[in-house]
């Protein structure tokens, strides 16, 4: 797994994701969070298209994850940068888990 951390003026961590490989074509997002006084400010943007990158050179030619209903706010913002609903919904303690796909061609 790769992490990759945000950081302030001052070195604080403001923000991360991770990723894994999941075959020889997909890489696999997991666990992305920014501070909340720093969202809407392009940190996330960043850091996913730092993974994004760092997945591509590792050969994947797609990137997918996971997601919440509650979590309207991160879907919208995967939505944005190109991710799509797969239609495959698997349970996650009693939530709907939907997985999203990204084609990184």
């Amino acid at each position: 797994m790769s992490l990759f951390v945000a950081e302030d003026g001052e070195r604080k961590v403001i923000g991360t994701v991770a990723w894994y490989l999941k075959s020889a074509e997909e890489g696999y997002l997991r666990g992305m969070a920014v501070l909340p006084g720093w969202q809407g400010k392009g940190v996330a943007q960043q850091l996913l298209q730092a993974a994004e990158a760092d997945i591509r050179s590792h050969g994947c030619s797609r990137v997918g994850l996971d997601s919440t209903d509650p979590l309207e706010r991160a879907i919208r913002f995967y939505e944005k940068q190109g991710y799509h609903r797969t239609g495959n919904i698997d349970d996650f303690f009693g939530m709907p888990l939907h997985e999203f796909m990204k084609d990184l061609t």
